[in-house]
């Protein structure tokens, strides 16, 4: 619904309102005002002039400015209605000055007023004006005897005008929804492409950083140096520490780093999960601190430090080795936040 509860399903922002809001819209229905006028001096329908006529001529081109307002959106409630008297008393006018059924181009005029307003986005103004034009040209060929032929002669272009309108109301839907879906789609390829990209970008970046750490241990297996206790801890602590990175990156705080590297040097195994998040909760300092202390307590066994699925903000720690048990870690993530414990 539009602002002022007029429906704004088909004339959608972006469309200039059918096309309607435009000044060459404006001045093309101002040019078939002058047309008509141009004819009427021509058929003598001024001749008399009198004040009934020309106050219904001078009527629709105020109801063209207000058709064309030059706003993305329908009328509102006022212009619409005020659109809508004007046509329907340019209608009871033709039936006052008209003798015999026949086209009448005031008639004609005030029905594109009408019609434009589906196209516009206010059907309902518009078909109520219309069976309204409708209702009047028949009732006074009825109080006036006109013969059937003529009565539908005079409703001929009126009602070809609102078919044209609703024509154009359903194609601009039409179109509006193949552009919208066309937009969506291209707008879901850009972001898949960012984030690809972005992706890419990222795992290239660890990708080196991996890289550049495990360099120096391969080059010494190269050079042929002794697979000794230390090197299985080097390698260990190197492992673990690029593990942790990848399974971890909540968890990854250079305290908690030090302390997994220092026990993994001396025998105990350490894992660190999290469930992957596109926008992961980092540990702060206090909370770092409290998990490395925990981490390096343990003198051998295992150590698994792990953030929960459903709360980001809670870490459970687990240990099994000499000093069996389980620890439990306050304000883990978030401080102050609730931490589930194990």
């Amino acid at each position: 619904m539009g602002p002022r509860g007029e429906l704004n399903v088909v004339t959608a922002r972006g469309t200039g309102a059918s096309g309607l809001a435009t000044r060459a819209a404006r001045w093309a229905m101002v040019f078939v005002w002058t047309t008509g006028i141009a004819r009427g001096l021509l058929e003598g329908v001024f001749s008399p002039p009198t004040v009934l006529v020309i106050a219904a001529h001078a009527a629709v081109l105020a109801g063209v400015f207000l058709l064309t307002a030059p706003s993305d959106r329908p009328l509102g409630r006022g212009r619409a209605a005020a659109v809508t008297v004007v046509a329907l008393a340019a209608t009871v006018v033709t039936a006052a000055t008209t003798t015999h059924a026949a086209d009448v181009w005031l008639l004609d005029f005030s029905t594109y007023l009408l019609a434009l307003m589906l196209a516009r986005g206010n059907p309902v103004f518009g078909l109520a004006g219309g069976v309204g034009q409708v209702l009047i040209v028949v009732g006074w060929g009825a109080a006036t005897a006109q013969p059937p032929s003529g009565i539908v002669a005079m409703l001929a272009i009126p009602m070809l005008s609102f078919v044209l309108g609703v024509v154009w109301r359903v194609v601009l839907r039409w179109i509006v929804a193949r552009e919208r879906a066309h937009r969506s789609e291209q707008a879901r390829a850009e972001r898949q492409a960012a984030a690809a990209e972005v992706a890419t970008r990222r795992f290239r970046r660890e990708l080196a950083e991996v890289r550049a750490e495990v360099l120096p241990v391969l080059a010494e297996l190269r050079d042929g140096i002794p697979i000794d206790d230390d090197v299985h801890a080097r390698v260990a602590v190197l492992e673990g520490t690029i593990r942790d990175r990848m399974r971890a990156p909540t968890l990854t705080h250079p305290l908690v780093t030090t302390a997994a590297a220092v026990a993994r040097a001396r025998g105990v195994r350490v894992a660190l999960l999290a469930p992957a998040s596109e926008r992961p909760v980092r540990i702060d300092d206090d909370a770092a601190a409290r998990i490395a202390a925990a981490v390096r307590d343990a003198s051998d066994g295992s150590v698994v430090v792990s953030v929960g699925d459903a709360d980001p903000t809670a870490v459970t720690i687990v240990t099994d080795g000499s000093r069996p048990g389980r620890t439990t870690v306050a304000d883990a993530v978030v401080p102050a936040a609730p931490v589930a414990t194990a």
